[in-house]
């Protein structure tokens, strides 16, 4: 859900597109308030998914499960003690060709003012 939001159905390097702009996140400093740059807005309007702050995500991690998991809509492992952090914040490498199909981790109890999360939900389905 969270790489679909940031890339959309075209699969974009970053959320705005295919090329790297500066003025479409918040790449150094400190995080700000968010939407603060629309500029970097996906196809879908959403804010902030590079710059600002990581997310904290609630998939486990596992470095090796994209390598033998089904390439549409891979749900993650069903459990684990890590959890996936996404997201290009303040001090990523993302002009060093990293997108927001980089992820990295956290343990259950892992605490960072540079990691935030974002409340989602899918839509509900009508009888």
């Amino acid at each position: 859900e969270w790489e679909l939001s940031s890339r959309g159905l075209s699969g974009r390097r970053y959320p705005w597109g295919n090329t790297w702009r500066s003025t479409a996140g918040n790449f150094t400093g400190r995080v700000r308030i968010v939407g603060k740059f629309s500029r970097g807005a996906s196809s879908y309007g959403i804010l902030d998914l590079a710059g600002n702050a990581f997310e904290w995500c609630s998939d486990f991690y596992d470095e090796n499960y994209y390598s033998s998991s089904q390439i549409s809509n891979p749900k993650g492992p069903a459990n684990g003690s890590r959890h996936v952090i996404r997201g290009e914040g303040l001090g990523a490498d993302i002009l060093n060709g990293y997108g927001i199909t980089s992820r990295s981790f956290g343990y259950g109890d892992y605490k960072s003012e540079l990691v935030g999360f974002r409340a989602a939900v899918s839509p509900w389905k009508k009888n």
